[in-house]
């Protein structure tokens, strides 16, 4: 009696290490490996089976100056390494553990993809390298030069990790607005115990139409500070005695900055 045994061959789906992951989404590799095991799968899937064209870093310089007026400015990795080697000289604290709120850094990761032969992929990463302060809302986007934004394909999440508290926030449908030319999701930053020793990190990615011969991607990050503004009205009455109207008010405001621009020329 002969035996005839059939077998089917399963072709084994492509997966990226986490390293690779890493390198490609400018995620930082210790939030990477906190993550749930959906988002880890997901990601090494996604960068193991589509076509990396290009990314580009950026590290985004935070001051507020004597008028409590916030500004964000493009700077370099040697500019915050030596920033963050004078500080730990002068006080014996790294930079990344200051509770100072007068300056900060953030680094801003853009990358595209190539998905099919009509669609790509832009995500961009947001790391913060110094707590951010205050800690209200915040808005990140990725905006295109020439793709058109697929509908309903934006996801993302913010993260916050520190001693006494780890927290994940998945955007929903309410926190992102999509337009043919970019889009955004706007969410509030969390608050622990420990923020000298927090981390803040923001994941966004959005799919697109090819248009044309090319394309560039370019990430946005707005943070939000209120500003208190006193404008008083003043009186005088008949006993010569002031009387005040008006008061405080609170003028909530964006201040914004642009990140990497990635860019991909189509074969």
């Amino acid at each position: 009696m002969v035996l005839s045994i059939s077998s089917t061959a399963v072709a084994s789906e492509s997966i990226a290490s986490l390293s690779e992951v890493s390198e490609a989404y400018g995620i930082p590799m210790d939030i990477l490996k906190s993550l749930d095991k959906e988002t880890i799968k997901s990601y090494r899937t996604n960068v193991a089976n589509e076509k990396h064209f290009s990314s580009n870093e950026s590290y985004i310089k935070v001051t507020i100056d004597e008028n409590n007026e916030m500004h964000m400015e493009e700077s370099s990795l040697s500019e915050y390494l030596m920033e963050s080697q004078l500080m730990k000289s002068d006080t014996g604290v790294s930079i990344n553990s200051s509770t100072n709120t007068n300056r900060g850094w953030i680094n801003i990761f853009t990358s595209v993809f190539e998905r099919t032969a009509t669609t790509g992929r832009a995500t961009a990463s947001f790391t913060w390298l110094t707590p951010p302060s205050p800690r209200m809302r915040a808005v990140v986007g990725i905006g295109h030069r020439n793709g058109v934004v697929i509908s309903n394909t934006t996801s993302g999440y913010y993260y916050h990790t520190s001693p006494d508290k780890t927290y994940k926030y998945t955007f929903n449908a309410s926190d992102i607005g999509e337009s043919g030319g970019g889009t955004t999701a706007n969410y509030r930053l969390t608050t622990s115990n420990y923020l000298s020793e927090a981390r803040d990190f923001t994941f966004i990615q959005v799919n697109f139409m090819k248009e044309g011969n090319s394309e560039g991607a370019t990430a946005n990050y707005a943070h939000q500070k209120i500003q208190i503004s006193w404008t008083p009205t003043f009186a005088i009455s008949r006993d010569g005695m002031f009387s005040l109207s008006g008061g405080i008010s609170f003028l909530t405001y964006y201040k914004q900055t642009l990140g990497g621009y990635a860019s991909i020329s189509w074969e």
